[in-house]
């Protein structure tokens, strides 16, 4: 089933990807400079989240040409985060069709959309932020060391890939350790991701080539927050681009006690609240912009979880 939405979806994007020679985006042709660059010297041209660019590198040995690479690579890797989101819902709901649903639903998103064509080490990055909730949703639900050291690599991948996948995943993580904190049978479960995120952090501040001194943009926005510098009313276009991600976040914060497990439980009511957190209306609009953009790995989740909910809901009254 997340087979049949990847292919598709993969078909759709490529189709679109090659009705122009030229790259798509704000800076499509940045990364015809970065992976052209780490060709012919070894190393991108530019201080920057460098996972991405090795990645495309890869793409080349097949296509032979920077720009198809950057346009194939991309979409491929992005698209990919259709498994990690099936199998989340597919293990919290255990319903196939709220999974299959959840998958769909990212792949169409307008959301998506707009960030694989215009923000590609973004998009890319949903792919290992994905992963990363994966694995600590199974570190919990099985308790197992394994699981939570695959969370800590992956969360890893993506402080390597993109700095707001990261502090995604880094939120989503801390929020879990949160709310694991008095119970000792899941605090080890998830103490360690946290941990080894915390450490690449710290990296990416004091050693520049780590993650090209992304995390500085973490301050900046900080401090615009915390100063009240460029917040402003929101205004029709803003409450509109927001609204759907705040209403399914609520929605998930008032329903998340009705899932079967204690870590889907955990797991939905966390993303809920960062889905919320990202879309409040007075973040300074250039920052706004790409939290909402966001959503669209958050909300296929929340959605799914929900309708799984209905379903086992439905299920239950009639066997009843």
């Amino acid at each position: 089933m997340p087979t049949i939405v990847f292919l598709a979806s993969l078909a759709i994007y490529l189709a679109k990807e090659f009705t122009t020679p030229l790259l798509y985006g704000i800076d499509g042709p940045y990364y015809y400079i970065q992976v052209s660059h780490l060709l012919t010297e070894g190393f991108p041209k530019y201080s920057d989240s460098p996972l991405s660019f090795y990645i495309l590198a890869a793409f080349l040995v097949m296509l032979k040409d920077v720009v198809s690479d950057v346009k194939v690579g991309s979409a491929f890797i992005t698209l990919l985060t259709v498994y990690p989101i099936f199998f989340l819902v597919k293990y919290i709901t255990k319903s196939r069709i709220s999974a299959f649903l959840s998958a769909l639903t990212f792949s169409l998103s307008p959301l998506l959309v707009r960030m694989c064509f215009d923000l590609i080490k973004n998009s890319m990055g949903l792919f290992f932020l994905s992963l990363t909730i994966l694995f600590c949703y199974l570190a919990l639900e099985k308790r197992s060391i394994k699981y939570s050291l695959a969370t800590s690599f992956f969360a890893i991948l993506t402080g390597l890939t993109h700095i707001l996948d990261f502090a995604l995943a880094y939120g989503f993580l801390l929020l879990m350790l949160l709310l694991n904190i008095k119970n000792k049978g899941y605090l080890k479960y998830a103490l360690p991701p946290f941990t080894f995120s915390t450490i690449l952090l710290a990296l990416g501040f004091t050693v520049y080539w780590v993650m090209g001194g992304d995390p500085y943009k973490g301050i900046s926005f900080i401090r615009e927050h915390i100063y009240l510098e460029k917040i402003s009313l929101p205004n029709i276009f803003t409450l509109n681009n927001v609204l759907t991600p705040l209403l399914i976040g609520f929605v998930g914060v008032l329903l998340y006690k009705h899932l079967p497990s204690d870590a889907g439980r955990k797991t939905i009511l966390t993303l809920s609240v960062i889905l919320i957190l990202l879309n409040i209306p007075v973040i300074p609009k250039d920052f706004l912009w790409r939290f909402n953009l966001m959503s669209s790995i958050l909300i296929p989740i929340i959605i799914g979880a929900l309708i799984g909910f209905i379903g086992n809901s439905k299920v239950s009254f009639w066997y009843r």
